[in-house]
This record gives structure tokens, C-alpha cells and sequence, in this order.
């Protein structure tokens, strides 16, 4: 499901306007028509003043952005016209590529002209012959199709100083809104920008409703002949730089919304004849409907019957052409072809559930706003996917059908992290909650455990992984689409990171129980070379990838939060000798997570145990809290890990924490004079050395967990969209000195509330695996 949307904003000056799209053109073979704007265009001249850089803008300055609509029915006109001037030779590619996209299904494109600037004189360089018109598909890797096509210029003879000035106009709007008006208008940039103007000609019968998100920009409002005329303008606009690592629900770009819907429930009423199932079921739904009721005796299995069939055996695939962007394809041509976007799987499960007595009905949701499209306007363009409730013997459950591999029982069931939706039914009012999912108890434990056979010989670990619930119905979907093989590879190179010498003793084992939705991982290795320098590191792996710090220390923006998350690592380590530790137990909480630890030895010293669990409370530190956050994350990176020194005691006969020669550290000291000083140093001077010699590792250790953007899914790189995310993978640097990523193989990760981009690759270098995740920021909706 699409919003319809601005580009985000440095794209948006790239490509000049995009709108809704669909199938290929019919009209003409060119697709598009060259000639003048209308004569309800006021053109903005483009200024001296405007084209001089403004501050630090990069290759490319942005002299002007000038918007114009006209907005009467039964069509909607959009104007643009863009000027920007080349400051260095890496803006040259930048500023010579002008990309105009149109839906041809109910859009026309008019090319008005191109003008190169140079030396003070305008020179008309459009070339209508050489526009090159593509299907361009930008959600292709999300499996979306939606037949956008674009309208491509290449500027010939493009040099440093130039300016490339261009206009355009496109005409028509996506008939699934019934006419009714929808727009979302960026007011300020990633770039500075010389002049910005946006001009809307409103009819002056038709109420408009205008909200500002962010900016205190006003309009002059000007009316005559029935026409109402609104301006905002601002000159140079200074760029706006933003922190990284946001929260999805967070929009640091400063705009203006658009609607002429009045209400949430004039927005569900809009939806309503969308969604309807059929009023007659056809022979191929009445017939699956007879399975489930003969496979399922109770409703509850039937509905988690219905649930199943939709997620896991109707594939997600949209074909968001022209007015299905919103609409849903018919119930039985989807169960007919066996695939769907969120929104076809949703009439589907809908009229299924209902066919068998179960009341439920399709709700608009937003995956990334969550809880603040509150802050927006009634508009269907705040949402970008669509769900399900259903209510059973008194109980609301909120299902998403392109959740695929979800197991368990009915009651285990987690509610989506959406936070609000909208109800499609005649009798909504407003937005309705969704209880946020709560993880009292670790969706993820991970057990290490090491053994010490005979001296000399290899140390054998075990690793027992334990994935429940919602962590479960992840690590499930990526079993589906993984080699088992790939897999064992990828832990074993993990492993290898610190322990070059590990091998496998056993295939990966890999265990399911979909009636308690828990998947169990067991590795099994043997260690080489265990000691290093006389040493060992402990780490809390599975706790650490939590503990990154965002690339910007000095925030005025929230920081993202994985959240919910409760996972527990425990490490084993059983040892011919004895270990003396102190025991230790204790809470690290800051604003947004905490961390509890404890360190202990059973059997006679001779097993060590370090247990951590992390759990986070919140999604987000806000900038006033966040230096309270950097203090709770040293903290836990100090505890998140152990070191053990071989040393001796009486004989060589000890292996313990504190690493030391008790006789030579007696002799070092310079005396017994001076050791028994230290005997009044809290619990004796062994306790007082372990401690200090403790905090010293600890120390160390803790500067392992250098932030690296991308090596973790809390340090995800941030894209504006997916199609920048090879550009950025060509930057992405191996140890080895080799940079870029060939052809990487991209997967869709989600953990916990956070949708992800994992790319995976083999350095051609060394042939290390490498990997990198992305977040994709969502795109403006009206």
C-alpha cells in the first residue's frame, strides 16, 4: 500500500516532482507533449541573487523551487520549475540528469523547456527527440510493481558554473480518491535553498484544511473570480542537517499538509466500499472455506487456520497500478493467483474469517509513524499498510497478514507494533489504540558453554540458542529463505572473528516447536588455541550488538531505540582448575534500557558463570537525556564481557580471575611492610588487587565496542530509499582495504519494531562475509 507523497527533500530537488503511478502509456508513443505552461502559471524569474551559494551546499547549489497547483475538478494540474547552479565537478553528473516520473494511467507530462545558464546568457538546450522515457521501478526490491515511468534528460556540455534551469507540468489525479485533494509539501531542505515558493489556485466553495508540521511558514491568501489563492515563499532557506539514528515515527523535515478530508471517520467511510468482500462468496472461496472448517473444529483453530493459509501460502507481491496504490484486488483473483500486496491478503483473510463466523474487518495502520499520525490531519495518505481485527469469544486480536511463519497458540499471539489504527467501518469515529506489545520474559536465550578437557587438548564450546515468540516467527522466516549450509557458515565466521582457530564438530541443529512457537539453535565447536598471551575474553555477544552509539554525540534529535527487547546470554565455562572471583550482582539502567549481570562459580571454583540479560524501556532518548544514556551505555559496555588470566597459586595449581602470582606480587610490592597496609584495604589485598586489576580489564575491554555505522542493526545507515543503497555499499570499506560490495544479496529483517535492509556480500579481497544493515526512511505522506 502507497502514500502518495513529496520525494524526501534532497531528492525531491533531483528529480523535480513525483506523484502517484501506474501502467504503460496508450495515449502517445512519446508519452509526453513539449509546449508553454498555462496561462494560470505565474513563473518566478530566477534571480542573480538566488543562484549565489548559500553557505555550504556541496557540488550543487539550489537557486529555485517554485510549486504551482491548480486544483479544480474533475483534474489537478502540479507545475515545477527548478534551477540549480553546478559549483564543482562532482556536481556536474548531479546537476546535468534532470528525472521527471508520471503515472501514464491518469497523468500527462508537458515538458516546458530546459535552459542552460552560462556567462550570462540562456540557451534553450531541450532536445524533445533525445528524452528518454523508461519504466522505472523504484520499489522493485520491496516487491512492488507500480508502472511508474520516467522522463530522462541528459544535459550535454555541463561545466563548473553553470546553471541548469528547467520546468514541467504534470495534470491528473489518482481517481481512487474520488477527487478530493491531497498533498504534502516540503518546506525546507538538506541543502540550502535560494528561493521557495509553493502556489495553490483553491476553488473558493471547497473547504481545505492546511496543517504545519514543524514550520511556522505562512501564506498570503488572495480570492477573486471563486478562485482562492495561497503563497508561501521564503528566501534563503538555510539547510537543515539532521542527527542520525532517528526514530521512524520522528519527521525532522519541516512541511505543510494538505487534505480536504474534514475527519477520521470521513477518511474510514472513504475506505469502506474499498474493502468490501463479496456479498456471494465464489465456488473457489466457498471451497476453502469447507476446508478450514473441516481441518479446524474450534473458531480459534479456524481462525488461526485462515491466518496461515493467507501468510505463508498467498506470497506478498503488490501490483499497485493506477487506483489499486489503495484499492484491493478482488478476494478470489487473489486466492486464484496466490500472491498479494497488505492489502490484498487483508480483504482476503477478512472475507475468509467472516465466511467462517469470525467478525473482523481491515484497519489502516502506519509501520513507521505508529502512534503520531495523532499529530497529522485526516488524510488516507498518513497510512502505508493495512491489517486485521478480529474479535473472538470477547478477545481483539490484531492480525497483519503479511507476517508469514507465525506460530503458536492464539493467546500468545503479540499485537503488531503499529500503536493506532484506523478501522475501516461505517461506524468509526477516530483512531483506535493497539496495546504495544510488552516482553516481560527474554524472547532470545543464548547459552555458551566452554569445557577444559586434558591440558593441551582442544576446549569444546556448545552454543544452545532458544528463539520464542515474536523472535521465533523472525528467525523462522529467515530459515525459509537460507541454505541451512549458509547459515553454518555465517555462525562459524562469526565465532571465527575472535577464535581463528574454531572448527565444527556437528552440522547446525535446528529444532521447532510451532505449538509453543520456540526455535532452538545448537552449535557445536572445538577451540585450538583457547588462551591468548595467557588470557581469555568472555564476551557478551548478544548483548553488546545493543550497545552502539549513534554517529552524532551532539544531538538535538531523539535517538532510535531497538525496542521491545528482552534477550538473556549465559556463559559457561567449566575449567580443570579452579577460578577465584568475587562474585558480583548488579543493575545498569539508564533512560531507555538496562542491563543485569551477574558473575558467579559453582563446583569448587572449578565452573564459571557470567549471565547478562538486556531489556529496553523505551524507543527512544530524547536529547535532554541523551548524555545520561552515553553514561548508562559505558556502564554496561564495562560489564558486558570477562577476562580470565592464567595464573598460579601454591604449585600452579589455580586458574582464577586475578591473574597473578600472589608470592610475586608480595615481592613486587617491595615487602611485607607495605602488604600489610594493603590488608586494610576493604576485603584484604587480594580483593583490593582482583578489583583493581578487574576494572582494568574492564577497561579494556570495553574499548572493543568502537561504534562502526552499519555493523549493527542499532547502527543501521540511514537511506532516503532503497535505490541508494548500492551507492552507499560502494563507500563500505573491508579490513582488508578493499571497498565496495559487488552484488550483494539483500533480505528484509525485522527486529522488534524496526524494519531493516540487511545486505550480505563476500569481500572480493580477502573473502571475508560481509554484511551492513539500512533503515529506509519513510516518504512524506500528505
Amino acid at each position: 500500500m502507497r502514500s502518495v507523497h513529496l520525494l524526501a527533500p534532497l531528492t525531491a530537488l533531483l528529480l523535480g516532482l513525483t506523484l502517484p503511478s501506474s501502467a504503460a502509456p496508450k495515449d502517445t508513443e512519446r508519452s509526453f507533449r513539449v509546449q508553454s505552461p498555462a496561462a494560470w502559471v505565474r513563473p518566478v524569474a530566477l534571480e542573480t541573487r538566488d543562484s549565489r551559494p548559500l553557505g555550504e551546499t556541496g557540488g550543487v547549489h539550489y537557486a529555485l523551487a517554485d510549486l504551482q497547483v491548480r486544483a479544480e475538478r474533475p483534474r489537478v494540474e502540479r507545475y515545477a520549475h527548478y534551477a540549480r547552479r553546478v559549483l564543482t565537478e562532482g556536481g556536474i553528473e548531479e546537476a546535468a540528469e534532470i528525472n521527471v516520473t508520471f503515472d501514464p494511467s491518469f497523468e500527462r507530462l508537458t515538458l516546458h523547456g530546459v535552459w542552460l545558464h552560462r556567462g550570462g546568457q540562456r540557451k534553450d538546450v531541450l532536445e524533445p527527440q533525445a528524452v528518454k522515457v523508461i519504466q522505472q521501478e523504484r520499489e522493485l526490491e520491496q516487491r512492488l510493481y507500480n508502472g511508474t515511468l520516467s522522463a530522462l534528460i541528459f544535459v550535454r556540455d555541463v561545466r563548473v558554473g553553470d546553471v541548469i534551469e528547467y520546468d514541467f507540468t504534470v495534470e491528473g489525479d489518482n481517481p481512487v480518491f474520488d477527487g478530493r485533494f491531497l498533498a504534502s509539501v516540503e518546506t525546507r531542505y538538506g541543502t540550502p535553498l535560494g528561493h521557495w515558493r509553493y502556489r495553490l489556485l483553491w476553488p473558493s466553495a471547497r473547504g481545505l484544511h492546511v496543517k504545519q508540521h514543524g514550520t511556522d511558514v505562512s501564506p498570503s491568501v488572495k480570492e477573486a473570480g471563486g478562485v482562492r489563492e495561497y503563497v508561501w515563499e521564503q528566501h534563503d532557506v538555510p539547510a537543515l542537517s539532521i542527527d542520525d539514528s532517528l526514530p521512524s515515527w520522528y519527521q525532522p523535515w519541516p512541511w505543510l499538509q494538505l487534505s480536504e478530508f474534514d475527519s477520521w471517520a470521513a477518511v474510514a467511510r472513504w475506505a469502506v466500499p474499498l474493502y468490501q468482500a463479496p456479498p456471494r462468496l465464489p465456488p473457489t472461496l466457498q471451497e476453502e472455506v469447507k476446508r478450514l472448517r473441516a481441518a479446524h473444529a474450534s473458531p480459534s483453530a479456524r481462525l488461526l487456520g485462515a491466518l496461515r493459509f493467507v501468510q505463508d501460502e498467498v506470497r506478498y507481491l503488490g501490483m499497485e497500478l493506477g487506483p489499486n496504490s489503495h484499492r484491493p484486488h478482488a478476494p478470489e483473483e487473489v486466492l486464484a493467483r496466490r500472491f498479494g500486496d497488505c492489502k490484498d491478503k487483508t480483504l482476503l483473510l477478512v472475507t475468509l474469517l467472516r465466511a467462517l463466523g469470525i467478525e473482523a474487518r481491515p484497519a489502516l495502520v502506519h509501520s513507521a509513524w505508529k502512534q503520531k499520525v495523532e499529530s497529522m490531519h485526516p488524510s488516507p495518505v498518513v497510512f502505508d499498510h493495512v491489517i486485521v481485527q478480529a474479535r473472538l469469544e470477547g478477545h481483539d486480536y490484531w492480525l497483519d497478514p503479511t507476517a508469514s511463519h507465525e506460530r503458536g497458540p492464539l493467546e500468545s499471539f503479540e499485537p503488531p507494533p503499529f500503536r493506532r489504527a484506523l478501522p475501516i467501518d461505517e461506524a468509526t469515529t477516530g483512531l483506535v489504540e493497539i496495546p504495544e506489545p510488552l516482553r516481560l520474559e527474554p524472547m532470545m536465550e543464548r547459552e555458551e558453554s566452554y569445557t577444559e578437557s586434558a591440558d593441551g587438548q582442544p576446549v569444546t564450546l556448545t552454543v544452545t540458542t532458544h528463539w520464542k515468540g515474536p523472535s521465533a516467527n523472525q528467525m523462522r522466516r529467515n530459515l525459509s529463505t537460507a541454505s541451512l549450509k549458509d547459515v553454518e557458515r555465517e555462525y562459524l565466521n562469526f565465532h571465527a572473528r575472535d577464535d581463528p582457530t574454531i572448527r565444527a564438530t556437528a552440522p547446525l541443529s535446528v529444532q521447532d516447536d510451532p505449538e509453543r512457537n520456540v526455535i532452538t539453535l545448537v552449535e557445536r565447536y572445538v577451540i585450538e588455541s583457547f588462551w591468548l598471551e595467557q588470557q581469555r575474553e568472555f564476551t557478551a555477544s548478544t548483548i553488546t550488538r545493543y550497545l552502539t552509539r549513534p554517529r552524532i554525540g551532539q544531538r538535538t534529535m531523539p535517538l532510535a531505540i531497538m525496542h521491545p527487547v528482552n534477550v538473556l546470554q549465559r556463559i559457561r565455562f567449566e575449567s580443570l582448575h579452579p577460578m577465584r572471583i568475587r562474585h558480583q550482582r548488579d543493575t545498569v539502567q539508564g533512560p531507555a534500557s538496562a542491563l543485569d549481570y551477574r558473575f558467579w562459580t559453582e563446583d569448587s571454583d572449578n565452573v564459571l558463570f557470567l549471565e547478562y540479560r538486556y531489556h529496553s524501556l523505551a524507543d527512544a532518548v530524547e536529547p535532554a537525556r541523551f548524555m545520561a544514556h552515553l553514561e548508562a551505555l559505558k556502564r554496561m559496555e564495562t560489564h558486558a564481557g570477562y577476562q580470565v588470566t592464567l595464573g598460579t597459586t601454591h604449585g600452579n595449581q589455580g586458574r582464577g580471575q586475578s591473574g597473578f602470582t600472589w608470592f610475586g606480587v608480595a615481592m613486587g610490592l617491595g615487602g611485607l611492610a607495605l602488604g600489610g597496609l594493603l590488608m586494610f584495604m576493604g576485603d584484604g589485598p587480594r580483593a583490593f588487587l582482583r578489583d583493581v586489576r578487574a576494572r582494568k580489564r574492564k577497561r579494556a575491554f570495553s574499548r572493543k565496542f568502537a561504534s562502526v555505522e552499519g555493523d549493527s542493526p542499532a547502527q543501521a545507515m540511514s537511506l532516503a530509499t532503497v535505490g541508494e543503497l548500492h551507492a552507499r555499499l560502494s563507500g563500505v570499506r573491508c579490513a582488508c582495504g578493499v571497498a565496495g560490495a559487488g552484488a550483494p544479496k539483500l533480505e528484509e529483517v525485522v527486529l522488534g519494531e524496526q524494519h531493516l535492509v540487511l545486505a550480505k556480500w563476500t569481500c572480493s579481497g580477502c573473502g571475508t562475509g560481509r554484511h551492513a544493515y539500512f533503515t529506509v526512511r519513510e516518504e512524506r505522506a500528505a
